[in-house]
């Protein structure tokens, strides 16, 4: 994507000006909504909220009632037993990209300053974003039952595990080691579907465990599916095994890819071996049951570009901000496949 935003020499008409802003405006837009997977309303995974006022987001859940029962006629019915909690979201602070690009720098440069940074604030908001959904969802996949008045609200996340001091050594790039991806996968399926969680779902993967995917020829083979299955060997693609819509996504938490700096305790997690290091995450969609992850978006939007030129210092103030706040809104969508040692 290439930008040519106007420069401001002197005499400059805001004109120009405000073209610039649309210019940056767009650009910053389009690189935030381009390959934002987990974001994606196509793919439906998270709950979201357009959220005015207020300091969070309640969400209710209902235990399962005991079940039907026999009466007989003349006998008093005193209620059976339920009960119901709530998930709430709390509001995040902003996250926000941005840069005072100088007025001289401008006039003098021989390269555009502002389409590569409305660029740059648009990509890193949104990996900023995608990161901490990540991570939410993997808290979901290991969230444990939760019980009220000897009742259960849910089975809380699904998590399968498999043995090994790291991915490659888990999953090795071979046929056996595709295999044993496939067989995780199937377990962690059939845990789902048992209770009663709608069949297949989109599982996210990391490039490493599409590559130990791709030594499986048989996910290929057109005599196991039809033509207008996207799995294509000569274009190294797998988009479909188990019925789950398999997304390439580098974004799943890690020892590199947590959020353990910030201040933020919600989004910090033990993501290596020692805990659990996420190999395959596997979601249902909202469209099809509740969403793993909810997302309280605030005033303003999931991402907001602004861009102005300050008189008083001869700069141009360029950000890329949003105020998304996420949390846990239903544990059972959610499953994980991950290597612990």
């Amino acid at each position: 994507m290439t930008v040519n935003a106007p420069a401001f020499a002197d005499g400059t008409v805001e004109g120009d000006r405000a073209l610039a802003l649309k210019m940056y405006d767009d650009a910053a837009r389009l690189e935030f909504a381009e390959r934002n997977a987990i974001w994606d309303d196509s793919l439906g995974v998270l709950a979201k909220k357009n959220k005015g006022p207020g300091q969070s987001w309640q969400s209710i859940d209902h235990a399962e009632t005991p079940e039907a029962e026999e009466h007989q006629g003349g006998v008093e019915m005193t209620g059976q037993d339920y009960a119901t909690d709530e998930n709430v979201i709390t509001r995040d602070p902003f996250i926000v990209v941005h840069q005072n690009v100088r007025e001289d720098i401008v006039n003098t440069a021989h390269w555009d300053q502002f389409g590569p940074l409305a660029i740059n604030n648009g990509r890193r908001v949104k990996e900023k974003l995608s990161r901490r959904a990540m991570i939410m969802a993997v808290l979901a996949a290991r969230e444990p039952a939760k019980t009220k008045n000897g009742l259960t609200i849910h089975q809380g996340g699904v998590v399968v595990e498999r043995t090994a001091a790291s991915l490659a050594a888990a999953y090795p790039v071979t046929v056996q080691g595709a295999q044993d991806v496939r067989r995780d996968l199937n377990q962690t399926l059939r845990i789902r579907e048992e209770r009663n969680q709608p069949p297949g779902g989109i599982c996210f993967i990391p490039p490493y465990v599409k590559e130990v995917l791709l030594q499986d020829l048989t996910i290929f083979d057109r005599n196991f599916q039809p033509p207008s299955l996207p799995n294509n060997l000569l274009r190294n693609v797998v988009g479909m095994i188990s019925d789950c819509l398999i997304v390439v996504q580098n974004q799943l938490p890690s020892t590199l890819k947590d959020e353990s700096n910030e201040t933020n305790s919600k989004y910090r997690g033990d993501f290596t071996t020692t805990t659990g290091l996420p190999a395959a995450l596997i979601l249902t969609p909202a469209m099809e049951g509740k969403a793993a992850v909810g997302a309280m978006i605030h005033q303003g939007g999931a991402f907001r570009p602004y861009m102005h030129y300050d008189e008083t210092k001869n700069v141009t103030f360029m950000k890329g901000e949003s105020q998304v706040s996420l949390g846990i809104n239903w544990a059972p969508a959610a499953a994980v496949i991950q290597i612990a040692a």
